[in-house]
């Protein structure tokens, strides 16, 4: 039964210290709408044989329609934003749960830190507008590909954050080694930011994206081969967040990007490209 929308509550919010060892994707202009041939070719789609591509195909058409319609209400001042058709345009609900929706819950978090309101009894007023983006202090978007790794890289986004809030120059780090190595977890078929957190501290630390290239793209993780002379960061602390959003929003403000987990998909999630859902508030 294809899910068209709500997804499952916030389970946790989670924060996170970092420390260094060492100081140290844009998809490009996509293509016309409704334009199947352009679309496959644009993102480099092949398919099993001609049954399956005409299935993918009447999706694709259905979400350029509804796209189209949805860009139509903006231009009438209706609506207050604009929509453009991603790589997931041809590809339904179950199937892209199935491939790209990799949050796991997990009874093996009982022991990380919980913190409350009074944690952050230091925080004046918030500013509504905050956003630690337009501050720089935000990696760009990766593309976690044919595996449920999305936990992954939502643990290792809010570690790259810390480092800018630290002061220090940006590190593109690892999820590859995060979904091979991290064996609380479960590789593509899913797992937790809070548990990737602990690996990386319990291993030492986590090396950067160019030593360790992401490989998980095609559904299957590979072999664990971290190195630790080759660790550019590790963590020094982590914790949950109580599920109040006045607590979280102190959080957000006076430690960096939290990570939210949530599980499910909105019919909204392929067909977005400028306008993006993401795990990192």
């Amino acid at each position: 039964m294809m899910r068209t929308s709500g997804f499952s509550p916030i389970v946790s919010f989670l924060i996170i210290g970092v420390s260094l060892f060492a100081t140290s994707s844009g998809e490009g202009n996509a293509p016309p709408l409704s334009d199947w041939e352009s679309f496959k070719a644009f993102h480099g789609k092949v398919f099993a044989n001609s049954e399956n591509e005409k299935i993918r195909k009447k999706i694709f058409l259905k979400n350029a329609k509804a796209v189209e319609s949805h860009n139509k209400a903006f231009a009438e001042g209706k609506v207050s934003y604009q929509k453009e058709l991603n790589a997931f345009a041809d590809i339904d609900g179950d199937s892209f749960s199935a491939n790209y929706c990799g949050y796991k819950p997990s009874n093996d978090t009982r022991t990380e830190t919980m913190s409350s309101a009074s944690d952050f009894s230091n925080v004046g007023q918030l500013d509504t507008n905050f956003d630690w983006k337009a501050k720089g202090m935000v990696t760009p978007v990766k593309y976690q590909g044919r595996c449920g790794s999305c936990w992954a890289f939502a643990a290792v986004g809010a570690m790259e954050s810390q480092i800018l809030i630290k002061g220090e120059n940006q590190q593109i780090l690892s999820e590859e080694q995060v979904v091979d190595c991290d064996k609380r977890s479960h590789g593509c078929d899913g797992g937790l930011p809070i548990l990737a957190w602990r690996y990386i501290k319990e291993a030492g630390g986590i090396t950067t994206e160019e030593k360790y290239p992401y490989s998980a793209g095609n559904g299957h993780a590979g072999q664990c081969h971290f190195d630790l002379n080759g660790a550019v960061a590790h963590v020094s602390d982590y914790g949950r967040i109580e599920k109040n959003a006045d607590t979280i929003m102190k959080g957000l403000v006076s430690k960096g990007p939290v990570v939210g987990n949530r599980s499910g998909w909105t019919r909204t999630a392929n067909v977005f490209q400028r306008c993006v859902q993401l795990q990192e508030f």
